[in-house]
């Protein structure tokens, strides 16, 4: 079964001051929020004739409401990810595997022509199996 992110759903943002390691003033803002994964709707059909197995979906997203952020060295992002919620089938051990997500990764990407730059958490996702994961990004960045 392909998997795909169906929504993702923010929490409220929490900010707070912070010292970087060269004793630069840091404002961190921590992002996170749930995502809900499914069911690619154009693969259902081709799922219930044969299914595709247990491949690990690679998925990712752009942050609501996070960016875009003004390049600089001191510019910082980590993600986490967990499963929140899940559907386990019982009793058919044929669809035995790995089940989770794992591989959180934050990339500041570049807005082209303007200047800015915007996070993507992308992650692993196993199972083939609707879940709800949740996120979070925390973001450094210098205070002007």
């Amino acid at each position: 079964m392909t998997l795909v992110i169906l929504d993702v759903i923010g929490d409220p943002v929490l900010a707070f001051r912070s010292i970087g390691s060269a004793e630069q003033p840091l404002l961190a803002q921590v992002f996170s929020g749930q995502c809900r994964i499914g069911d690619d709707p154009d693969q259902k059909f081709l799922s219930k004739l044969g299914g595709t197995g247990h491949v690990p979906a690679q998925l990712g997203f752009y942050v609501p409401g996070a960016g875009p952020f003004h390049p600089s060295y001191l510019l910082a992002a980590w993600a986490e990810v967990s499963l929140s919620k899940t559907e386990v089938s019982r009793g058919d051990y044929s669809q035995a595997g790995p089940y989770g997500v794992d591989t959180a990764v934050a990339q500041l990407v570049d807005d082209k022509g303007r200047g800015g730059q915007w996070p993507y958490l992308s992650f692993t996702a196993y199972g083939g199996e609707p879940m709800v994961v949740r996120y979070r990004l925390t973001v450094t960045q210098p205070v002007d």
